[in-house]
């Protein structure tokens, strides 16, 4: 399951932002080809995440780290790093609770902003002692990319497809050679 990002200034490829795409359909491209179904949430006011997301009972969920982000128009920027800081806790709760509701689910979590240099372990890190349940079940990854981070980067393509397939233990040499 594919959850995304609303906010399009968190769509990491320019192409992508300009052509109405998200980074859920560049992830799909990268991942097309993988024996998996993808599922892209439904993001309207009226979805629930949660009950939506249980009965689809997910092998993995990927999803963008900022994904419960939403500011109003209007939004102080001196505001900006608080409601970031709440969506990452939604994230996190929203892992807690799926990851007690289905015992198979794994936790994929991208960005191009963790705090530092590791910054990715330690939320890692930070979450399963938050949700102990969760310990084995989480993998980050941070996207790079030149000129701009993007799942279009053919590193960034690469390392999330192979972090995806250790993730859901799929056989590389079933696979194709696309990267």
């Amino acid at each position: 399951m594919l959850v995304d990002s609303t906010l399009p200034e968190r769509i990491y490829s320019s192409e992508s932002r300009a052509n109405g795409a998200t980074n859920a359909d560049d992830l799909t491209d990268i991942l097309r080809d993988l024996p998996v179904t993808l599922v892209k949430e439904n993001t309207n006011a009226l979805w629930s995440r949660e009950d939506q997301v249980l009965k689809e009972n997910p092998a993995l969920i990927l999803s963008h780290r900022n994904a419960f982000a939403a500011p109003e128009a209007g939004i102080a920027e001196s505001d900006l790093p608080s409601m970031f800081a709440l969506s990452d806790r939604r994230v996190q709760s929203f892992f807690g609770y799926v990851g007690l509701g289905s015992k198979r689910t794994q936790f994929f979590v991208y960005s191009r902003g963790w705090e530092d240099v590791g910054g990715e372990q330690t939320w890692e890190r930070r979450v399963v002692t938050r949700y102990p349940h969760l310990r084995g079940r989480v993998t980050t990854i941070h996207v790079t990319g030149v000129p701009e981070p993007s799942f279009r980067d053919p590193e960034s393509a690469a390392r999330i497809r192979a972090a995806v397939v250790r993730v859901l233990k799929i056989d590389p040499a079933t696979l194709s050679s696309r990267p």
